[in-house]
This record gives structure tokens, C-alpha cells and sequence, in this order.
């Protein structure tokens, strides 16, 4: 393959090609660059220089650097942890009424995940006190009244494993369910729900 550099700067690409039938013919192909594309001198923008072959070399200016994700965990050491999955319209405000009493913590929330199919806002809760639960249960009536249809929101342990609805529960009977489902963080810093 070899570059041609007409006068109007654009790069034509002249290569010859073996043709698959037969062996013994030639066939040429011709690509065309748009002019625009070739720089106006040796050194093009930052980070490519222009090659004597027609070509571009590539380079990067500073090292990689290596990244360290930021990884939630729960803090508090004797909090407990679940999960609660709803509908991804409400995240924001359950999550501010999860957060609204100071006993309880969102370590890990995602609006909008897939699980299982279905399109679902994801709480991972650490809570070292239940008071919180009141204005969830206010949120979740007044959105429930507000909107057409209803909505639920679900406690999972362990993330995955189902425990069931807090549907149909009063603050005493969700509190209870939750401590019997939830496991509790022995260390801070260690994620186990």
C-alpha cells in the first residue's frame, strides 16, 4: 500500500488487491480522505504528529494515572443493613425521607437499575434507629394519593434474597420485620448487605 499526496493535500490510499477467485488478477481500490483532515504542517493539533508516511502518531502528554474508585460502605459499626427496592420516579424523595431523622443512611443508592428485568430504584440502608420509617410511611401515602396507580417498595437482605413488602405493615410490625430479615454490621467499612 503506498500514499499518494495530490496537490489539493487530500491523502489518496492506492492498494492493490488480490482478487479472491482468481489468483492471477489484480483489482485496485482507491480511498479518498477528506482534505480537511490533513494538518497544514509537520506537527498537527496537540498530541499528533504528522508522519512522513501519511500517517498519524499518536501520544499521550501524561502518564496514566491509575484510578481508584470510590467504594461506599456502611460506617456506622451495630447499624442494620438491607436493602429497599421501589419505583426509580420516587428515589430522591424516599431517599430523603430515609435520611430526614439522622438514623439512618443511604450508603449506596442507584435510581435507575435493571434487576431481574424490571426497572428498579436501589437503597442500600444502614440504620441504627427506625424513627425514619414514620415519614417514609407519610411519603408513601401522600405518593400513593397523589398519583393514578400505587406503588410498593420491597426489603431485600443480602441485596438479592427477597424478605417481602412493607405493604400492609404498620411502623411497629415494618420495624420488627426489618430486624428480623437485616443483618448487622460487625466492623465499619466492611459491606455485607
Amino acid at each position: 500500500m503506498r500514499a499518494i499526496r495530490p496537490p489539493n493535500s487530500a491523502l489518496v490510499y492506492h492498494a492493490f488487491l488480490r482478487a479472491p477467485r482468481d489468483p492471477g488478477m489484480t483489482r485496485s481500490a482507491h480511498l479518498t480522505y477528506n482534505a480537511k483532515s490533513a494538518p497544514p504542517d509537520e506537527r498537527g493539533r496537540a498530541g499528533r504528529v504528522w508522519r512522513s508516511d501519511g500517517m498519524y502518531n499518536f501520544w499521550r502528554k501524561q502518564k496514566w494515572s491509575p484510578v481508584q474508585p470510590k467504594r461506599d460502605t456502611p460506617e456506622m459499626t451495630s447499624a442494620w443493613l438491607f436493602t429497599l427496592r421501589s419505583v426509580p420516579h420516587h428515589f430522591a424523595e424516599i431517599k430523603a425521607a430515609i435520611e430526614s431523622t439522622g438514623d439512618a443512611r443511604v450508603w449506596f443508592g442507584e435510581p435507575l437499575a435493571y434487576l431481574e428485568g424490571r426497572g428498579v430504584a436501589l437503597f442500600r440502608v444502614e440504620a441504627t434507629g427506625f424513627n425514619y420509617l414514620s415519614n417514609l410511611y407519610a411519603f408513601w401515602e401522600e405518593g400513593e394519593r397523589n398519583e393514578a396507580t400505587g406503588f410498593d417498595i420491597r426489603l431485600y437482605t443480602q441485596n438479592k434474597q427477597l424478605a417481602g413488602s412493607l405493604r400492609g405493615l404498620s411502623l411497629q410490625q415494618a420495624e420488627a420485620f426489618i430486624k428480623e430479615h437485616a443483618s448487622q454490621n460487625q466492623a465499619a467499612g466492611i459491606a455485607v448487605s
